[in-house]
């Protein structure tokens, strides 16, 4: 029942700054954040660092869940709107994640003189939304405020990442002894393992100790398993990024950001790079691939200035 002494003004009267611009803005939120030590967890996929729309988190059966959350006063008058407007935002940052949304917590701030009635009606609109979604909402926390508030917290899951996770994961935890063997049987004139500074990184360390340009087919250099779904989802580590940024350097005709993003890959256990004679590619390529490594013949060397790439796009 709604009491007769509250007041029923418009909603957004109530807002200071209607739905996400009373927000912080980013450059205030960077003077903040940058003053906090926040904690570190090997299980912490995507996090504070990268300003994704989610954070992710790593399961111990392997799987990820996406979380997030989002709340803001008043935008339209009509509370039902309003509730269905709140969540659908919210959600949205899972679905940006390439994730589905599972369960959410609702947030609420209300002054006590605002009917309840209204309230009421915001959780209905923001329920229906969540019904139409396929996600429950599972409770949530309530206080008393000068201004209405409202929004949620969502988790989900990606089945993406989880893919993408556990393929990384194996190739991560595959050793390199007999991809080694192959290329000292093979003669092979130079060698490093691929890691944190992608496979450009390190072929341009490579060419530049020994004095020789190399030319890169991005076609031919292979990939794990959804990578490409995973780009296409917005999915560029922080590190990936500096990668790329830092190759333009040493590349001579810069490729398109897709491959340039692809081939500078920050690596944590990557597999072998090493070079051998034309003769000796084929034989090598064909051993490699026997015992189950992904090889290819990706690049070769040329005269040019020591250390610069040139990239052959698709």
């Amino acid at each position: 029942m709604s009491n007769p002494t509250m007041t029923t003004p418009r909603l957004t009267a109530l807002s200071h700054g209607a739905g996400c611009a009373c927000k912080l803005s980013l450059d205030e939120l960077q003077g903040i954040l940058a003053g906090v030590s926040w904690p570190e967890h090997d299980d912490l996929i995507v996090g504070l660092a990268s300003g994704d729309d989610a954070a992710v988190w790593r399961q111990p059966d392997g799987r990820v869940m996406v979380v997030t959350t989002d709340f803001f006063t008043p935008l339209v008058d009509d509370p039902r709107d309003w509730g269905r407007i709140a969540v659908t935002n919210a959600f949205s940052d899972v679905y940006a994640m390439g994730a589905t949304p599972r369960v959410a917590l609702n947030l609420v701030g209300w002054p006590r003189d605002l009917d309840f009635d209204l309230l009421r009606d915001v959780l209905d609109g923001a329920a229906r939304v969540a019904s139409d979604a396929g996600y429950v909402i599972a409770g949530g926390h309530s206080i008393d405020r000068l201004e209405p508030l409202f929004g949620q917290v969502v988790i989900g899951d990606d089945d993406l990442l989880t893919a993408a996770y556990r393929a990384a994961v194996r190739e991560m935890a595959r050793l390199n002894r007999d991809a080694a063997r192959i290329a000292r049987e093979h003669r092979a004139t130079a060698a490093t393992d691929v890691t944190r500074f992608g496979l450009l990184g390190h072929l341009h360390r490579l060419a530049l100790a020994s004095g020789v340009a190399a030319t890169l087919d991005a076609e031919a250099t292979p990939l794990l398993p959804h990578v490409d779904e995973l780009l296409d989802a917005g999915y560029v580590p922080g590190g990936c990024q500096r990668n790329a940024d830092q190759a333009g350097r040493f590349l001579t005709d810069p490729p398109s950001d897709r491959p340039r993003l692809l081939l500078a890959d920050a690596q944590t256990s990557g597999g072998l790079l090493f070079t051998v004679d034309i003769d000796r590619a084929e034989p090598a390529l064909a051993a490699l691939t026997t015992l189950g490594h992904h090889a290819a013949v990706v690049d070769s060397t040329r005269e040019g200035p020591p250390g610069s790439i040139r990239v052959i796009e698709p």
